[in-house]
C-alpha cells in the first residue's frame, strides 16, 4: 500500500472520528441545557402558584374572621327573601318589601304582564342582593388591605400550610428534587429558613418569588426563596448515557489507532520482507555461484587436474557448502525460536571462563584489524544458568557485529560485573553507533539499519533478533546504549546461579 493511501485513509479515519464526538457532545450538551431549561420553568410555574395560593388563603381567611358567620347568614337570608318574593309575585300576592323599596301589587287579570312584572322584580331584588354583597365585600377587601400590609411576614404566611403548598406545587410539577426554602421579609431579614444547613448555599442558584405583591406599601417586596442543593449533580447524573458513548467512542478510538498502527506496522513488515529477501538472494546466490563454478572448473577438461588444484576446489566447494549451511540454519533456528519450539540445555556455567574462551579465539579478528580488546571481568559471582551453544553465539555475535561496524581504530571492551544481585554483561565498541530512532527496531526481526547506498556490511538482519531471543529465554534482558560515530553498548543483564 502506498504511504500516500495510507495517510489519505488515516485523516479520512480522524476526521470522521472527530466528527462523531462533536456531534454527540453537542446533542448532549443541547439536551442538558433544555432539561435545565425544562426544570427552571416547573419551579418557576410552582413558584408562582404557591404564591398565588397563599394570597387566597389570606383573604378567604380575612373575610371569614371579618364578616363573620352572622353576616354571611345575612346575606343568604337576603337573596332567599328575594326569591320567595317573586315567587309570590307571579302567585299575585301582594308583597311587602320594606328593605328594598315599595309594595308592588301585581293583577292577575293579565298573565302576560304578570310573567313579565315578576321577571322584572326578581332581576331587582337579585341586583339589589348583589350591591349590598359586593360592597360589603369591597369593604373588608379595602380594610383587609391596609391592615395586612402592616402585619409582620411570619403573622401573614402559616410555615406548615406553605409547606404543603410547595410540595404539593413542585410534584404536580414533576419536581422531585431535593430543596430547601427561606422566607425572607420586605427588610431583608430572614425570616425561616427550613434546613439550617443550606445557609452557606443559599445565595446562589437559588429561585425567588414575590409574596403578596398587591400590598398597598411600597418599596422592596417579601419574597420566597427555593434552593435544590444537589441541582448540579441532578443534571450530572441525568447524563448518564454518556458514560456508554465515551466507552463506545473509547473503544472506536482504540480501534482506529490498532488498525492504523496495524497498517503501519505491516507496511513497515512488508519492507523488512523486501530487504530481507533482497538481502538472502545476494547471501545465498554468492556461495552457490562459487560453488557452482568450482564445480564447472572441476568438470572443465581444460583445466589440469593436480593434487593442489582438486583440494583447492574441494576446499572451495567445502567453505562455500558451509557458509550456505550456515546462513540456512540460523533461519531455521530464528523460525524455530518464534514458534517456541527451541529446546535450551541449561548448565551451570561460569560466565567469566566462557568469556575469556570466546576471547582467546576472537583475537584473531580484533588484531586482523589492527584494533584493541580489553576484558574487564570484575563479576564475583559468575555462575549462571546458560545453554552454552546458544550463549556463546549470543557473545560471539555481539563481539562480531562490533568487528564489522567499527571500521578503524577498533577498541573492543568486555566488562562484567554484578548489581542488584544480577550478572551484567557489556560488549562496548567505538564504531559507526545506532541514530536513536533506530534504537527500538535494531532486535526486530530483519531490521537492518539504513545506509543508503552503502552496503559493506552484509546480512539477513537475523543476528540482534537471534540474540534477544535466546538473552529472553535464559530470563535475562538486553539493552543498548548508543551514539552515532561515538559507538555502541550492549548490556546483558542474567540471573546469577543464586537467583536461579
Amino acid at each position: 500500500m502506498k504511504k500516500i493511501v495510507i495517510w489519505i485513509l488515516l485523516a479520512t479515519m480522524s476526521i470522521t472520528f472527530v466528527g462523531l464526538v462533536f456531534i454527540q457532545f453537542r446533542y448532549l450538551l443541547q439536551m442538558s441545557s433544555l432539561m435545565e431549561e425544562q426544570f427552571d420553568s416547573n419551579v418557576k410555574r410552582s413558584l408562582y402558584q404557591v404564591a398565588l395560593d397563599l394570597e387566597e388563603s389570606e383573604a378567604s381567611k380575612y373575610l371569614n374572621q371579618e364578616l363573620g358567620a352572622a353576616e354571611i347568614a345575612k346575606l343568604g337570608k337576603l337573596t332567599t327573601s328575594a326569591l320567595m318574593d317573586s315567587n309570590q309575585v307571579a302567585s299575585g300576592v301582594n308583597i311587602d318589601t320594606t328593605s328594598f323599596g315599595s309594595k308592588p301589587t301585581v293583577s292577575i287579570s293579565n298573565p302576560a304582564s304578570s310573567i313579565q312584572a315578576t321577571s322584572k322584580y326578581r332581576q331587582t331584588l337579585l341586583a339589589q342582593a348583589f350591591t349590598h354583597s359586593r360592597k360589603l365585600v369591597e369593604t373588608v377587601a379595602w380594610r383587609r388591605m391596609k391592615e395586612a400590609a402592616a402585619k409582620a411576614l411570619a403573622q401573614r404566611v402559616n410555615i406548615n400550610e406553605l409547606t404543603a403548598l410547595l410540595q404539593e406545587e413542585l410534584a404536580n410539577n414533576e419536581v422531585i428534587t431535593p430543596y430547601y426554602f427561606r422566607l425572607i421579609d420586605k427588610k431583608g431579614n430572614e425570616v425561616y429558613n427550613s434546613s439550617a444547613d443550606s445557609i452557606s448555599v443559599v445565595h446562589k442558584n437559588e429561585y425567588t418569588q414575590k409574596l403578596f405583591p398587591n400590598d398597598l406599601v411600597t418599596g422592596k417586596s417579601a419574597y420566597l426563596a427555593v434552593g435544590f442543593p444537589i441541582k448540579k449533580n441532578m443534571f450530572r447524573n441525568s447524563l448518564t448515557l454518556l458514560l456508554p458513548w465515551a466507552i463506545l467512542s473509547f473503544i472506536l478510538l482504540i480501534s482506529c489507532m490498532v488498525s492504523i498502527w496495524l497498517i503501519f506496522r505491516q507496511r513497515r513488515l512488508n519492507e523488512i520482507k523486501n530487504d530481507f529477501v533482497s538481502n538472502m538472494t545476494h547471501e545465498l546466490k554468492t556461495p552457490v555461484s562459487t560453488i557452482s563454478l568450482a564445480a564447472q572448473m572441476l568438470a572443465d577438461p581444460a583445466v589440469s587436474k593436480t593434487t593442489d588444484t582438486l583440494k583447492y576446489y574441494t576446499r572451495v566447494i567445502v567453505d562455500e557448502t558451509k557458509r550456505l549451511s550456515f546462513h540456512i540454519e540460523k533461519v531455521l533456528q530464528m523460525s524455530t525460536f518464534e514458534r517456541g519450539n527451541g529446546n535450551l540445555k541449561m548448565t551451570e556455567r561460569d560466565i567469566n571462563d566462557l568469556l575469556n574462551m570466546i576471547l582467546e579465539n576472537f583475537w584473531v579478528k580484533v588484531h586482523a584489524k589492527h584494533g584493541q580488546l580489553i576484558a574487564d571481568l570484575e563479576a564475583e559471582e559468575s555462575y549462571a544458568l546458560v545453554d552454552e551453544t546458544h550463549f556463546t553465539n549470543v557473545l560471539y555475535n555481539l563481539m562480531d557485529n562490533a568487528v564489522k561496524y567499527t571500521p578503524s581504530n577498533l577498541v573492543l571492551t568486555v566488562k562484567t560485573w554484578n548489581e542488584k544481585g544480577n550478572l551484567m554483561i557489556s560488549i562496548q565498541d567505538n564504531g559507526v553507533g545506532i541514530k536513536k530512532e533506530y534504537q527500538k527496531h535494531i532486535f526486530d526481526k530483519f531490521f537492518r539499519v539504513p545506509t543508503g547506498n552503502v552496503h559493506n556490511v552484509k546480512g539477513f538482519g537475523l543476528g540482534l533478533a537471534y540474540v534477544k531471543q535466546i538473552v529472553d529465554a535464559h530470563h535475562g534482558f538486553i539493552k543498548v546504549e548508543s551514539e552515532p560515530n561515538i559507538g555502541t553498548k550492549f548490556i546483558i543483564t542474567l540471573p546469577t546461579l543464586k537467583q536461579n
